[in-house]
C-alpha cells in the first residue's frame, strides 16, 4: 500500500474528497503543507474520509474542514480500538467523539460506531503512514458562538462595573498615599528644623529673669544692713567725738 494521498486517489468513491485536497494544497500554503503531511511516511495517523454520495450537488466544504478529517499525535486507532466515548483530537484542535450503538439498537446499523455522528460505513484500509476509516458524511467544525444582544449587554455592563470599581479603588488608595506621604513630609520637616536648630530666633525663646533675693546680693553673698556695734563706721565715730566733748 501507498501513503494515505495514494491510497485515496486509488478509490473512485473518494474522488470529491481527494480533489477537494489537491485543490486547497493548489489555494493556499497550509493546504500544501497539508498535502505533504498526508504524503510523509513518518505521518501515522487515522483519516475519516467521506463517500462521493454523501456530498450534495453544490455542496461546499471549507478547505480548513478537510483537516478536521484526520488525528494528530500518532493516533493510529483500528475499528475495533474506538470504544464508546472515546475522543480524538483532529489536526485542527477540535474532538472527533466516537459513539458505539451497540447491536440492540434497531434503528441503527448493526453494530455501528459513529464519529461526530457520522456512522462509519467501512473501516480499516492500511496505507504506509496511518489507516482510512470510510464514513457517510463530512465532518465540518463547529461553529463560532456568537454571544446574543442580551448576552452582550450583560457583559458589557459587568465589564463596566468591574472597571468602575476598579477606578474607584484606585482614587481613594491614592488620596491616602498623598495624605500619608503629607504627613511624612511635615514630620521630617520639622525635626530637620529641630536638629539643625533652624527656626529658633533669640525672640522666640522667653527671656530669663533674675530676681533678686533679699538675702543675697546681686552676686550671691550675704548682705546685711545691721550695723555691728564695734564697726568702725561715721555713725560711730560721730558719737564718740560727742561723748568726748561731754566728758571734758
Amino acid at each position: 500500500n501507498g501513503n494515505l494521498m495514494e491510497v485515496l486517489s486509488s478509490y473512485s468513491n473518494f474522488s470529491v474528497f481527494y480533489s477537494k485536497l489537491l485543490d486547497y494544497a493548489n489555494a493556499t500554503e497550509e493546504g500544501m503543507e497539508f498535502l505533504e503531511f498526508l504524503s510523509d511516511e513518518t505521518t501515522n495517523e487515522t483519516l475519516f474520509v467521506p463517500l462521493d454520495s454523501s456530498f450534495g450537488i453544490n455542496e461546499t466544504l471549507p478547505w480548513k474542514d478537510l483537516e478536521n478529517h484526520i488525528s494528530r499525535n500518532n493516533s493510529f486507532i483500528y475499528y475495533d480500538e474506538l470504544s464508546d466515548d472515546t475522543l480524538i483530537s483532529s489536526r485542527l484542535g477540535y474532538d472527533l467523539l466516537i459513539v458505539d450503538t451497540g447491536p440492540t439498537n434497531q434503528t441503527l446499523l448493526n453494530n455501528s460506531k459513529l464519529v461526530n455522528g457520522r456512522h462509519i460505513l467501512k473501516w480499516d484500509i492500511l496505507a504506509s503512514n496511518g489507516i482510512i476509516h470510510v464514513i457517510e458524511g463530512p465532518l465540518t467544525t463547529p461553529l463560532p458562538v456568537i454571544a446574543t444582544a442580551k448576552s452582550s449587554h450583560g457583559v458589557l455592563g459587568a465589564t463596566l462595573c468591574l472597571g468602575l470599581g476598579c477606578l474607584i479603588a484606585a482614587i481613594v488608595g491614592l488620596s491616602f498615599c498623598l495624605r500619608r506621604r503629607n504627613e511624612v513630609f511635615q514630620f521630617q520637616y520639622f525635626k530637620a528644623n529641630d536638629d539643625d536648630g533652624i527656626g529658633l530666633r533669640p525672640e522666640d525663646n522667653p527671656a530669663l529673669v533674675s530676681v533678686p533675693n533679699p538675702v543675697y546680693g546681686a552676686y550671691g553673698t550675704v548682705t546685711d544692713n545691721t550695723t555691728e556695734p564695734f564697726e568702725d563706721n561715721d555713725e560711730y565715730v560721730y558719737y564718740s567725738d560727742t561723748q568726748n566733748i561731754l566728758q571734758n
